[in-house]
């Protein structure tokens, strides 16, 4: 069965007069221009508030004697977007004030303990070059001290044992002999051909 043309559903003279009525109230719903309050009052800031915390509008309107559709067309406002946008704002600026203040806090409490141990006797007793060697370190990351800049910087670096320290200055020691032993005569290389017999 196909569907009826819906102008001629429209222009049916046929239709019941409830039918009739049903579809103009529709079609005056559609046009009817968006509820905005004459003043606005402080309980529709209440209603944007609840619904920043996560508040159902069922929930909104059962608790501010509103019916649902009263609470969506106060959240659907200007207004009600300028004090979300405001309320918005205002968390994030305290959550990033907080966050400052637990960073602060956190500082405060690593000095804290930071001192403790570089004022206690008996650690530095037991391990005096390690609380020492700490204690540098801890003046160089607070630039109290400033870091030795020696100006030599040693990209490769071999470590050798002292055995084996002493078989490369043996070493060296016969190549060199042997560079001055071989320096007056040139070194002539034979080149043979691999494909000759």
């Amino acid at each position: 069965m196909a569907a009826p043309n819906l102008i001629e559903t429209q222009i049916n003279p046929d239709l019941p007069d409830d039918m009739k009525e049903n579809r103009t109230n529709r079609r005056a719903r559609i046009t009817r221009p968006r509820w905005n309050p004459k003043e606005w009052h402080p309980i529709y800031e209440e209603v944007v508030l609840l619904d920043c915390m996560g508040y159902k509008r069922s929930e909104i309107a059962l608790r501010m004697g509103f019916t649902e559709m009263h609470v969506t067309n106060i959240l659907k406002t200007e207004q009600a977007g300028i004090v979300r946008k405001l309320v918005i704002a205002r968390i994030n600026g305290k959550a990033m004030r907080t966050i400052e203040q637990r960073l602060e806090t956190v500082t405060e409490k690593a000095m804290q303990r930071v001192e403790d141990i570089m004022n206690d006797d008996k650690l530095a007793e037991k391990n005096p070059l390690g609380i020492f060697d700490r204690a540098i370190t801890l003046l160089k990351g607070t630039r109290k001290i400033q870091p030795e800049d020696t100006g030599t910087h040693i990209n490769r670096a071999l470590i050798v044992s002292e055995h084996q320290f002493d078989r490369l200055i043996k070493g060296t020691a016969l190549a060199d002999e042997a560079k001055r032993l071989n320096s007056a005569q040139p070194v002539e290389a034979e080149i043979s051909d691999a494909s000759a017999p």
